[in-house]
């Protein structure tokens, strides 16, 4: 036959299920390569608008030709991989050709000639694939549109690109093809010199795999020692999968533990706003430091906002100014920058600032103890948290928060640690003397000076002062029983700055040391506060998205901001930008386990096929066909094991680094995904199983033909 083209063609018919592994390598290259190239400019439209046509010697354009030269080169990679699969296909095509190209050289094919027949089987494949890859690649796009609410349109620049890279990576796979039939005579050709690699015989002794699995193990371990560029492959291709799995699983656990933590770090209300009342401003005045209604309506109707609650919460005034002082815990005060500033106030109480607004600043600061109160819900969630006492409270009693969540600075590793630390070494049974908090509030309203007034703020410092030392000289105080001790505030945590690590920024304020806890209709009575007083709004989340929670706190903020608790959201946000990070990862690393994938199947297919001689002189010499495929399957256990090493090497150190950033954010813990692991490793084993036996049923041959087809 001398039209090459149509014998090309028809050969391809002829071994379909091997064309359609290298047609469904570029369909589903092309595909994900369409996707994400308009994905792109879709994003580049949406983020930079008319800009998006600057020049690079704008700074603005420089960006978008940098992003945009970025996403061509990550395309140009992928599309390396897909020509990959197609290289290996025909290639693999071609060897099981060899015999038949010696014996067309014999009867005067050209070289010319069957180059051309090589070409034609490369860009027919190709031709199908790109096809089939632009529709399903289109088709995917609109759907990720719409679900995404872009403004789809069809970018001629993705089309180009994906086809001026295919083909031009195509032209250079078929010369490496061509050259394969140029440097080979039609004699060696016909005896199948290229089949299967000659070596030297080698005098091996017996492998670990010859002790573990007998002597069908050690031929196994031979065979794949034959061609260990093949067995290197297959073990990183699935060791890659097993470790990205396992990244993907521990990272997904670690942030699902993160948003479910409801009694630890951040507390069953993550986020809100807390104005704990004063003395110095009147209920008018609060108002301004706390969330509208309006802005609480909107925030609870977000579908990621589970509930809202008001706050109930006082500042009240110890007696004592060392009420603080002589009771923070070593190992706490040298964690927590509020303790040593409660420390630096301590030196404005010596006499020689007596009388100074220092002194009185001070004495304020170092004796402020907050006090909530919690209705029956959120009061009876105490109870599973109590370390000392009890929840049950008589008419002076109190529970103290113990502790609370600080991050301490880890010398032994590049990641600070965070852990619950005792703030002070109060008991049960110990008395804390108060001002109290009607009688100053009084005393102090009827006292301040008037807005404006010169020297305002030095004016008001002094009335609260003055107040202060009144209530004490005329014995307007109270005296708190400790009677309950909670490890952490489940509903509120306790949020502090640590060294190294600041817990709250811009608008947030640090909350006291010591928090004292009552149930609201005790918290009304001592405060003298009604339940509808402006305290503040918390709120608890459902999910794993911050929606636009931040936007809408940010922009409807009061006019005086004190106690902004978003860190949660913050860091929600980031873990969430980093997920989608992670997530692409994921999808990149499978986009190359299943091109690596449709290698190994094809690459085994025919390594099979062409080592059905070896298989039949393997049954003369007396093996039963099912030891036969007992031995190879071993090859696809040996391979499996060898992936599995490696998913675990990979799999910990890439669990290592992305830990390793993921604290330099914010500390949580992590662990090795076992589970997750083992399943890979199974799934792993069970696929390269699978590749092996179908390999040798579709290679399946008499023995009288498969030795017949080698002479």
């Amino acid at each position: 036959m001398r039209d090459y083209r149509q014998m090309a063609i028809r050969y391809i018919y002829n071994n379909k299920k091997r064309a359609v592994l290298g047609i469904a390598g570029i369909t589903i290259s092309v595909g994900l390569l369409f996707v994400f190239l308009n994905s792109v400019e879709t994003l580049l439209a949406k983020w930079y608008g008319e800009n998006i046509g600057l020049i690079p010697e704008s700074n603005l354009g420089e960006s978008v030709y940098t992003l945009r030269l970025s996403a061509w080169f990550v395309a140009y990679l992928f599309t390396i991989l897909g020509v990959g699969v197609v290289r290996n296909a025909i290639q693999l095509l071609l060897m099981d050709q060899i015999k038949d190209f010696g014996l067309l050289r014999c009867v005067g094919a050209t070289k010319a000639q069957l180059k051309n027949y090589i070409y034609t089987i490369g860009f027919t494949l190709e031709g199908i694939g790109l096809t089939c890859g632009y529709i399903i690649g289109y088709i995917s796009y609109r759907i990720l549109s719409s679900q995404m609410k872009w403004d789809a349109h069809f970018y001629g620049i993705a089309f180009f690109i994906i086809l001026i890279a295919f083909l031009g990576d195509m032209v250079f796979a078929m010369e490496d093809c061509a050259k394969v039939i140029k440097h080979m005579t039609p004699v060696d050709a016909v005896r199948g010199k290229y089949r299967i690699r000659e070596e030297k015989i080698r005098i091996r002794g017996k492998s670990i795999w010859g002790f573990l699995f007998g002597v069908e193990g050690d031929y196994a371990a031979k065979s794949l020692k034959r061609n260990p560029r093949r067995y290197i492959v297959s073990v990183v291709s699935v060791g890659m999968g097993i470790a990205a799995i396992c990244l993907v699983v521990a990272f997904e656990s670690m942030f699902t533990e993160f948003v479910v933590d409801d009694g630890g770090k951040f507390g069953t209300y993550q986020f809100g706003l807390i104005a704990p009342a004063n003395v110095v401003d009147a209920e008018d005045m609060q108002t301004n430091y706390v969330l509208s209604e309006e802005t609480v309506k909107k925030i609870s109707q977000q579908p990621n906002v589970k509930k809202g609650k008001p706050v109930h919460s006082a500042i009240l005034n110890a007696t004592d100014v060392r009420v603080l002082s002589d009771h923070i815990m070593n190992d706490f005060a040298m964690s927590c920058i509020q303790a040593s500033v409660i420390y630096n106030g301590l030196v404005y109480l010596e006499p020689e600032y007596e009388g100074t607004a220092n002194m009185q600043v001070a004495t304020d600061y170092v004796t402020q103890i907050n006090l909530f109160g919690y209705d029956a819900e959120d009061y009876g969630r105490l109870k599973k948290y109590i370390t000392a006492g009890t929840t049950e409270l008589s008419e002076n009693g109190v529970i103290l928060v113990g502790g609370t969540n600080v991050v301490v600075e880890n010398d032994d590793t590049l990641n600070d640690k965070q852990m619950v630390m005792q703030m002070t070494d109060y008991q049960v049974g110990d008395t804390i003397e108060v001002v109290d908090f009607q009688s100053y509030y009084q005393k102090l309203q009827a006292s301040l000076p008037e807005y404006g007034e010169e020297n305002y703020l030095l004016k008001k410092v002094q009335a609260k002062y003055d107040c202060y030392q009144e209530c004490i000289t005329e014995g307007l105080t109270k005296t708190l029983t400790i009677e309950g001790i909670v490890e952490t505030d489940p509903n509120i945590a306790i949020l502090v700055d640590s060294y190294g690590t600041s817990v709250e920024i811009g608008y947030e304020a640090n909350d006291c040391l010591m928090r004292l806890i009552v149930p609201v209709d005790r918290f009304v009575s001592d405060t003298g506060l009604s339940e509808d007083y402006p305290c503040g709004t918390v709120f608890s989340m459902t999910g794993k998205d911050n929606g636009n929670l931040l936007d809408i706190i940010y922009n409807n903020l009061p006019p005086s901001v004190v106690g902004l608790r978003v860190q949660y959201l913050r860091v929600l946000g980031i873990l969430k930008s980093f997920r989608y990070v992670l997530l692409g990862f994921a999808i990149a690393i499978a986009f190359i386990i299943l091109m690596n994938l449709l290698n190994i199947i094809n690459i085994t297919f025919s390594n099979m096929y062409l080592r059905r001689t070896e298989f039949a002189q393997l049954r003369v010499l007396g093996m039963s066909e099912k030891r036969l495929l007992y031995t190879v399957l071993l090859e696809g256990v040996i391979t499996a094991i060898g992936a599995a090493l490696v998913g675990l090497a990979l799999g910990y150190g890439a669990l290592y680094l992305v830990k390793s950033l993921v604290n330099l954010i914010y500390y949580m813990e992590c662990r090795f995904p076992w589970e997750a692991y083992i399943g890979a490793a199974a799934a792993g084993l069970v696929l390269l199983c699978v590749c092996v036996f179908t390999g040798v049923k579709s290679a399946k041959m008499s023995m009288v033909e498969s030795l017949a087809g080698n002479e």
